[in-house]
């Protein structure tokens, strides 16, 4: 994630008054304790849900920062809201030139189980001769709710622009929880321990708002 994404991320959380559970910082934290990368990612998601059901517990807001690759990460946000009546917002911070993205990869300070480049794969991802192609792909296919609570957010805009944008439209109506899991992208099913785009979810238990923030 570049400077500017992180920022971004951060301000949105200061903005809805949430704690940031973050994706990579959990399955880094496992693969530098000899957990393959095979294993991380399904262990990284589950430990980093169960943080999230126990801080919306204690009546916290939620931001999931995280990669979303496959339908559990959507299917396991919703079922959250929908299990303790928050509203649910997915974000997805895009970023169209390809060559803007590789820049910014390469001069983040990446961890462990991130790619440094869009030809670049994390040190740990084996049979990553084709990871270029398959990052593309990812990039140009994203796995998203078909639905209103869907916001796509251009990233090369400054993190102040983008954080106006996101709280305009966390302000506006939801469609019904019990539509939301009808709406998911399902021709979209990647393995969860590839390495791709990133999202992540935002969970706004005081104003009553779930998003995932996808960069």
């Amino acid at each position: 994630m570049s400077i500017s994404n992180k920022l971004f991320i951060q301000m949105s959380a200061q903005s809805i008054d949430a704690v940031i559970i973050n994706y990579d910082l959990i399955k880094s934290f496992y693969l530098d304790n000899d957990i393959s990368m095979d294993k991380s990612p399904r262990l990284a998601y589950h430990l980093g849900f169960a943080m999230a059901e126990d801080i919306i517990k204690q009546g916290r807001n939620i931001l999931f920062d995280s990669m979303c690759q496959y339908n559990y990460v959507l299917e396991t946000g919703m079922a959250l809201a929908e299990k303790y009546g928050l509203d649910y917002r997915y974000i997805e911070c895009r970023v169209e030139d390809i060559d803007l993205l590789d820049q910014r990869l390469k001069h983040r300070a990446s961890l462990r189980s991130q790619p440094t480049g869009v030809n670049c794969p994390p040190p740990d991802l084996a049979n990553a001769d084709d990871f270029g192609t398959r990052f593309k792909t990812w990039i140009e296919n994203p796995l998203r709710p078909l639905t209103i609570n869907t916001i796509v957010v251009d990233s090369t805009a400054s993190p102040e622009k983008c954080n106006d944008y996101i709280l305009q439209h966390l302000r506006s109506p939801s469609i019904a929880q019990k539509d939301r899991t009808e709406h998911i992208n399902h021709d979209v099913k990647l393995d969860p321990g590839s390495t791709g785009a990133r999202n992540g979810e935002a969970i706004n238990n005081g104003g009553s708002t779930v998003a995932e923030i996808v960069s």
